[in-house]
C-alpha cells in the first residue's frame, strides 16, 4: 500500500511540473548600436597562457639544439602569399630562424606559384633560398595553373612518408587524368613563355597605379604580390558600417563594369 501511495503522489509531482509554465521573459532585439558596442567589448580568451620570462629564456636557447637534424615534431606553417593581406611572407626570415631554432616549414603556396620569382617557381625562388631548406611544400592548382586538385612535395624522406600515408587516398581521391594533363599543359607553358611572369607584374603595376587614385581608399597589400588588397582609409565608425560600405562599393563595380570583387570577412581582431 505504501508504495502505491509513494507512486501516486510522484505522478501528481510530474503533472504538476509539466503544466506549469516554463519562465519566458520577453525578448527585447538589440539595437545595432548595441550590437557594435559587444563585438568592440568582447575579448576572446586565450589559447594560449601568458608567455612568461622563463618561456622566452627557453625559447632564446632551446633545448633540442643537441638534437639537430633529426625531426623533433615542431613544424611551423607559412603562406607565402596572405589571401586576407595580400602581404608575402618573409621566407629568407623564417629559414634563418628554422636554423636557429631546428623546426620544421611547411610552405603553402596557391597564391605565389606560377607568379612569384623570375620563373614562377614561387616564394624559395623570389627571395632566392634554396629549395631544399624548405621540408614541405604545398600549393593548389586552382590558381595560377588554372585546374583543379593540388600537390604536396618535399625531401625524399618526406616523400617516402607520403607514399606510406597516402597509399588509401590514391584510388578514392585521386586526381582526374584530364585535370592532371591540364596542370602539365600550364607548366609547359610557364617554362616556354617567361614573358607571361613579366606580364603579370605589368598587370599588377597598372592596377595598382589606377587603385591608388580612388579618393577615400588605400592599398595595403605587397607591390609584387598578385592579390591586391584595398581597405577604408578611414573607418565609418563601426565595424558593421565598413563592411556595408565596401559591399556596396563591390556590388557597385559588378553592376556598372561586370567587375567581380571580393570583400574580406575579417572580424574586428584582425586590426
Amino acid at each position: 500500500m505504501g508504495h502505491f501511495v509513494i507512486e501516486v503522489l510522484l505522478v501528481v509531482v510530474i503533472l504538476f511540473l509539466l503544466s506549469r509554465n516554463s519562465y519566458n521573459p520577453p525578448k527585447k532585439p538589440l539595437t545595432e548600436k548595441e550590437i557594435d558596442d559587444l563585438c568592440d567589448e568582447w575579448v576572446p580568451k586565450s589559447l594560449h597562457p601568458p608567455i612568461t620570462k622563463e618561456m622566452e629564456e627557453q625559447i632564446q636557447s632551446p633545448i633540442l639544439e643537441r638534437d639537430e637534424g633529426g625531426f623533433i615534431g615542431v613544424c611551423n606553417l607559412a603562406f607565402s602569399c596572405q589571401e586576407n593581406s595580400g602581404q608575402i611572407a618573409p621566407l629568407d626570415v623564417i629559414v634563418k630562424l628554422k636554423e636557429k631554432y631546428h623546426f620544421r616549414v611547411m610552405l603553402e603556396e596557391s597564391n605565389s606559384f606560377g607568379v612569384l620569382g623570375a620563373s614562377g617557381r614561387g616564394l624559395s625562388e623570389h627571395y632566392g633560398v634554396p629549395i631544399e631548406k624548405i621540408d614541405i611544400i604545398t600549393a593548389g592548382m586552382g590558381h595560377a595553373l588554372a585546374t583543379d586538385g593540388g600537390f604536396c612535395t618535399g625531401s625524399v624522406r618526406v616523400v617516402d612518408h607520403q607514399h606510406l600515408s597516402s597509399a588509401g587516398y590514391v584510388f578514392s581521391a585521386s586526381l582526374p587524368p584530364y585535370l592532371a594533363s591540364a596542370a602539365i599543359t600550364a607548366l609547359d607553358h610557364l617554362e616556354g613563355n617567361p614573358d607571361v611572369i613579366t606580364k603579370l607584374r605589368s598587370n599588377i603595376v597598372l592596377l595598382w597605379n589606377g587603385l591608388s587614385d580612388i579618393v577615400g581608399l588605400s592599398i595595403s597589400s605587397n607591390t609584387l604580390s598578385p592579390i591586391v588588397y584595398v581597405k577604408l582609409k578611414k573607418s565609418t565608425g563601426s565595424f558593421k558600417g565598413d563592411m556595408q560600405l565596401l559591399d556596396d562599393i563591390a556590388q557597385r563595380a559588378l553592376k556598372e563594369d561586370s567587375l567581380l570583387i571580393g570583400t574580406s570577412k575579417k572580424s574586428t581582431l584582425d586590426k
